[in-house]
């Protein structure tokens, strides 16, 4: 597969997960910005007209990929085909749990306090 390039005109964000239920709505937000977001996407957790409604919103047709994250070789297609300036990953926790044994010790309520209370204390950001 040749790799695509936009001579500049916008940056690739590849949007793992990119159907699900905060990929979708990240990719519009995405695409609204000014990035050209890609899709990768096993629909595990979601369908594929869930891509049907992001192109009805958006006015576009958003590039997306079937396949599993896990997919070394899906992957490695879609990262051969685009030059990517970042890559957005949304993932299912009870799958990194199964699979790897791992569990997040925090849940999003905490990490979000932590965050807000940072910066609330470095308003210059550092």
């Amino acid at each position: 597969m040749d790799k695509q390039f936009y001579s500049g005109e916008g940056r690739h964000v590849l949007v793992t997960g990119g159907a699900g239920y905060i990929g979708s709505h990240t990719v519009i937000e995405l695409f609204e910005s000014g990035y050209i977001p890609v899709i990768l996407d096993n629909f595990s957790n979601s369908s594929p007209q869930v891509v049907d409604r992001i192109n009805a919103v958006t006015g576009a047709s958003i590039a997306y990929y079937v396949a599993d994250v896990n997919d070394r070789k899906a992957t490695a297609e879609v990262f051969d085909r685009y030059d990517f300036d970042s890559i957005i990953h949304f993932a299912d926790p009870t799958k990194a749990e199964h699979e790897l044994g791992w569990k997040a010790t925090k849940s999003l309520d905490d990490m979000t306090a932590d965050t807000w209370s940072w910066q609330s204390q470095n308003p210059a950001g550092y």
